[in-house]
């Protein structure tokens, strides 16, 4: 909802900065953004035109030197209305126009430089700000010593609102609905007199009945026909200021009728739709769909009028030969208004809220007439509003057929306990009479009832407040008028954020968790659905077993099969980053997978990706072979008891040959391998399933689970006995925290062999400091210099 400063003054005095009100309406529920509404404007400047000549080279130009008060251009203008000493405003290269993307650029015409462009009112979006009418051609500045001054600095002061109305606040759907909330916040009051004001009494109001106009569904809550004639030589012309102000709020403009109607439901916020008077064939009848229909859609003058296929149980106005209206959306293009047009129907009518969104999401069109409709529309004020707009656009004699009458409701009454507001809130501080007080200011009629030790709230929505079912919606409206964080109080959790696990389980699935994420796997979130196709290439189930796992009412046709595996979804993330040329990490996911349709047919795995394809990086080896997922499954299956065992296996999902099945004494837990080239486009994937429920021994405590990361230290010596295979071996028993020693290059150099190694220490409980590093560092250099190992190239134990 997109409105500014000015126009919502037409109803309310504000009591405080365009900011404030902002800050109000956010604090209530309504996110709003404010902004200033000439900013694109700053930079422009105002100059006086000082000589005109003609165009060397083009009769309709002219060139028209411009001066600022300290210097002069020459610039070429179209405009026939430029004249000596006007004061105008000039465009600069560089700088844009209003809503335009592109800055200006310098520009030659007809073989003329022109180093700017005089702006017409149009083009700055100011009609109506300096004139009451509209002018064609340049626009004048008839200020006072505005010479050289910014056109920003002479301008109004106006602001434009942006509000992300949520989809129950129907009422907030039009200024007056944004200005009663304003009041009702105590953020502004009601001026005497609201636009449109008071409107003149010489008009004739006729109400006929239409037999010629069916209602044959219930959807239609009520329908009201307008019939206008217009006097051919005075044609309705809409106000300059209604289509700044339209355009002030980013909508299009169309025809001066349409223009006007758009800015009334802008105000107040009931739809209009205006058909052809020629057009409009009865008899007329207003039903709902039975099967797809076309349907030729509203189109401007300048397009071709687009086919769109209405969907069944759609509402629409119809007659013999066409759809006229897809009712609550889009009108039609059969009998689309036209300006030349001297008899116009104005429809206004109240459809079903679910009905119209459910057809337009399914059509994918989103008019301003879906937006308001789809929330739903104070019902009680369309006969009035369409009365009403008729005669402020000032037309005389209005002919009012009603097919369908509006039918009132009153809405039920809502009880609210105090003490149930206070156990539901905590909030202690607030009376049963300053919950009555701001309820009432939200447009409800409360009245209180006192209990034994309680007291309690009967209220009565208004008729414009739709989305009140129950006592929590009573609830946030009393807790909105202050803000949502001004009263309610901070409460802590009573537990601890880190929640330890439940079972045997969760421990397994917390410790694999921690493990794998040390070794610099990414943990993945996917879909638990994937596609009927995939679910038989990565499982072994029977298609009738598919059968019952396939969903009634899909989300998308490639997710509409509960997996029964989750390496589908991590091989397609491994896909995606070989598409987009990125590095493939190894990725873990946790999760269900489904082996039937029963509520009770499924398990929770641990399943990994990685690519056999490794990164450049020194002292690593450039692929992942299945002995390296060997030793990382080990590692993961010490932490619950016990290293595991393989066999070999065949599996339709996996490479033959290069596919093992994991073992724990008579069980299966799972299997590892390489994923078969046809299902991986060819690219080299190695994956692992484990099951750790059907891991059979219980959790060895003495196995540890690193806490903060390892730390890496590289060493370099000369060798002058023994073998490389026994130095590492010994090197590594020095340290209980050295749990990794790595060789990196070994060469000989005059008889003496010189190696790098890279030794990886894990820390227990705590990062280490610099000196406890050196320390353990320290300790390795002098068993290798006792053993016959001399450093080689390191100042900081030259010492040694």
């Amino acid at each position: 909802m997109k409105f500014t400063w000015s126009w919502l003054k037409d109803f309310i005095i504000p009591k405080g900065s365009p900011e404030d009100l902002a800050c109000r309406l956010t604090e209530s529920g309504t996110e709003t953004k404010v902004s200033d509404l000439y900013s694109e404007l700053k930079g422009l400047q105002i100059v006086q035109i000082q000589k005109i000549e003609a165009h060397p080279n083009a009769h309709s130009l002219n060139l028209c030197t411009v001066s600022t008060g300290k210097d002069s251009i020459t610039v070429v203008c179209g405009a026939s209305n430029v004249r000596l000493g006007m004061q105008v405003v000039l465009i600069r290269p560089g700088q844009r126009l209003p809503g335009d993307p592109h800055p200006l650029t310098l520009t030659t015409i007809r073989g003329i430089q022109s180093p700017g462009m005089l702006c017409s009112a149009k083009e700055l979006n100011l009609e109506g700000i300096f004139s009451e009418h509209a002018k064609e051609g340049i626009l004048e500045i008839a200020h006072p010593d505005a010479l050289g001054r910014e056109l920003y600095s002479i301008l109004p002061k106006d602001w434009f609102f942006d509000c992300e109305v949520t989809t129950n606040r129907a009422d907030l759907m039009s200024i007056f609905g944004i200005a009663r909330e304003l009041v009702a916040l105590q953020a502004a009051q009601w001026k005497d007199s609201i636009w449109p004001g008071t409107l003149s009494e010489s008009f004739t109001l006729t109400e006929l009945p239409i037999p010629e106009i069916r209602i044959e569904t219930e959807l239609c809550c009520q329908f009201h026909m307008a019939r206008v004639q217009q006097d051919p030589e005075n044609l309705y012309q809409a106000p300059v200021w209604v289509k700044r102000r339209l355009r002030d709020v980013q909508k299009s403009l169309c025809q001066d009728v349409v223009d006007a109607l758009s800015y009334y439901t802008h105000t107040f916020g009931t739809p209009f739709h205006v058909f052809d008077g020629q057009a409009l064939t009865p008899p007329l009848v207003i039903e709902c769909t039975n099967s797809d229909t076309p349907f030729s859609a509203l189109s401007s003058e300048k397009e071709t009028a687009k086919t769109v296929l209405i969907p069944p149980s759609s509402i629409v106005l119809k007659n013999r030969e066409n759809i006229l209206a897809l009712s609550g959306i889009l009108g039609g293009d059969h009998s689309k208004f036209r300006p030349s047009s001297t008899l116009m129907y104005v429809e206004a009518a109240e459809f079903d809220p679910k009905t119209i969104s459910l057809t337009g999401q399914k059509t994918r069109l989103m008019t301003g007439a879906r937006r308001i409709f789809e929330r739903g529309i104070d019902g009680a004020c369309v006969k009035n509003h369409l009365i009403q707009v008729l005669r402020w656009m000032g037309f005389s004699l209005i002919n009012i057929h009603t097919a369908k009458p509006y039918a009132s409701s009153k809405p039920s009454e809502i009880a609210l306990s105090v003490n149930y507001f206070k156990k539901f809130t905590g909030c202690n501080g607030i009376t049963a009479q300053e919950m009555s007080q701001r309820l009432s200011s939200f447009g409800f009629q409360v009245k209180i009832e006192s209990q034994k030790d309680n007291e309690v709230l009967y209220a009565v929505p208004a008729l414009w407040r739709k989305d009140i079912q129950g006592a929590p919606d009573l609830i946030e409206e009393i807790l909105r008028f202050k803000g949502w964080y001004q009263e309610v109080p901070m409460t802590f959790p009573l537990l601890s954020s880190c929640s330890s696990a439940h079972n045997l389980l969760h421990k397994r699935i917390q410790d694999a968790r921690t493990y794998l994420m040390h070794h610099e796997l990414g943990e993945a979130v996917t879909w638990s659905f994937i596609s009927a196709n995939k679910a038989r290439l990565f499982s072994t189930l029977d298609e009738s077993v598919l059968s019952d796992m396939t969903l009634i009412n899909p989300i998308a046709k490639d997710m509409a099969v509960m997996r029964p595996s989750m390496l589908p979804n991590l091989v397609d993330l491994a896909l995606w980053h070989i598409h987009n040329h990125l590095p493939v990490q190894a990725r873990f996911e946790w999760g269900p997978v489904f082996f039937s349709g029963h509520p009770k047919g499924q398990k929770t795995l641990i399943s990994g990706v990685f690519s056999q394809n490794l990164p450049t990086a020194w002292g690593r080896a450039p692929c992942f072979s299945f002995f390296d997922l060997k030793r990382l499954l080990e590692g993961m299956c010490m932490l619950w008891g016990k290293a595991p065992y393989y066999v070999e296996s065949q599996l339709p999902w996996m490479h033959p040959g290069q596919c093992a099945s994991i073992w724990v004494k008579d069980r299966c837990v799972g299997f590892m391998g390489k994923i078969h080239p046809r299902l991986t486009e060819d690219h080299s994937l190695m994956a692992f399933e484990v099951d750790p429920e059907q891991y059979p021994l219980a959790l060895a405590p003495e196995n540890f689970v690193a806490i903060v990361p390892p730390i890496e230290k590289e060493l370099s010596f000369f060798l002058d006995s023994g073998t490389i295979g026994n130095f590492l071996y010994e090197l590594k028993q020095q340290s209980a925290d050295l749990i990794d020693v790595c060789l990196l290059d070994c060469f000989e150099k005059e008889n003496r062999t010189s190696i790098s190694v890279r030794c990886t220490f894990q820390p227990k409980d705590r990062s280490w400091s610099g000196e406890e590093i050196h320390q353990h560092l320290e300790s390795l250099v002098r068993w290798a210099h006792r053993n016959g190992a001399l450093l080689r190239g390191n100042a900081l134990f030259s010492h040694l």
